[in-house]
Parts: structure tokens; sequence; C-alpha cells
């Protein structure tokens, strides 16, 4: 088995998140987050894997990034437009099985450290401002005196208040606890907001 290194695949959050479809043949690109931390371009990478290790064998689709995300492997994919549940269903899949197989992670550890992302456009799903409001995305969100305070009885006293969860779209919330201990859909505003006070790096070649 050929060795193939996450580091030769280096990208940058933002260039990951590029969309060039929604302006095909005006040379225009649009990005769904502005964030420079650096991130595995998993497509690519899975796309080489494939070419080096299995000559005969098709490129499977893949998600657009691998990251470390609070010391949590992290797969993020990035959609601007339509959503094909059952094409992203099949790029979650043939992604954990090709990182668990190349770091020879057991499944259960990896589903015990592990987070999936959808990054998407409120405005490509959702046809009114009320719709998407009644997806609690803002709950992704730590309250301001949750990040400042450690008091647990303050914790507890949020949670109690608003048990509302933000709704997992697109049949997404079955790979919760089966290949991934969190998954989270939301739209790319709230990502942005989501992600200023995470730690992101690399993962480990």
């Amino acid at each position: 088995m050929k060795m193939i290194n996450y580091s030769s695949y280096i990208t940058t959050l933002k260039e990951a998140s590029k969309d060039t479809s929604s302006f095909e043949g005006t040379g225009k690109v649009s990005y769904m987050t502005d964030s420079i931390d650096e991130v595995v371009n998993f497509d690519l990478f899975q796309e080489d894997y494939f070419k080096s290790n299995f000559s005969k064998s098709k490129k499977t689709d893949s998600i657009d990034v691998l990251c470390m995300l609070d010391c949590n492997w992290c797969l993020i994919e990035f959609k601007n437009g339509a959503i094909n549940a059952s094409e992203l269903r099949n790029k979650i899949g043939n992604s954990v099985s090709i990182i668990t197989f190349k770091d020879n992670i057991q499944p259960k550890s990896f589903k015990e450290n592990s987070i999936f992302i959808l990054v998407y456009n409120k405005a490509a799903i959702f046809k009114n401002k009320e719709s998407y409001q009644h997806q609690n995305e803002d709950k992704y969100l730590k309250p301001k005196e949750l990040l400042e305070s450690k008091s647990f009885d303050l914790i507890q006293k949020n949670i109690s208040q608003d048990a509302k969860q933000p709704i997992v779209k697109f049949g997404l919330k079955t790979f919760e606890g089966v290949f991934f201990t969190k998954v989270m859909t939301m739209d790319k505003d709230v990502f942005n907001s989501y992600i200023l006070d995470k730690e992101i790096i690399l993962p480990n070649d």
C-alpha cells in the first residue's frame, strides 16, 4: 500500500469552500467562508489515494475537508446550492472508510472522537425566513456568558431554560452515534460564527 500524506494536500477553509458552479461560464467564484485556517483538501487527497493504490478502481465521491477541530476528527462539506441527500450520504461513508483504513483507526475510536459538519446556504434551501428560524441553529453558538464562566450551575440553568436543539437536516442525524460523535448542519453564517472560538489544525500524517 503506497503511503499518501495529508500534508501534501493542505488548503484553507476558504479555498475549500469555493463555489464556481453557481457562476458557470462567467468566471466568477464565491466562497462560503473567509477563514484561512489550514485543512486537508480531502476530495483531492482521496482522488490521488485511489490512483496510487487502486489504479483499476474508479475514484469515489468524498467530503470536501478533513481537519482536527478541538482535538476531534472533523469532516466538513460545503454546499452552496441544492443538496442531494443520497449523494451526500455516500460521500460520508466513502470518506470515513478511507480515513479509518489509511490511519488504522478502529471504527469505535473514530466514532467516539469525530464530528461531521454540513455547511449550506440557507437561501438555496429555505423559501422563507420563518422556516429557517425554526431550525434552531443559533443553539450551536455558545452564549457569551458560557464562554466566560466555568460555573456548572450557570450551564445547567441555560440548558434547562432552553431545551430546543438544532435540527439536523437531510437525514444526516442517522450518522450520529454510528460514524460520528456529533453531526451538525448549519448555514454558512452560523458556521463562520461557530468556528471563531474553535481550534482547527491539520491531522497527523
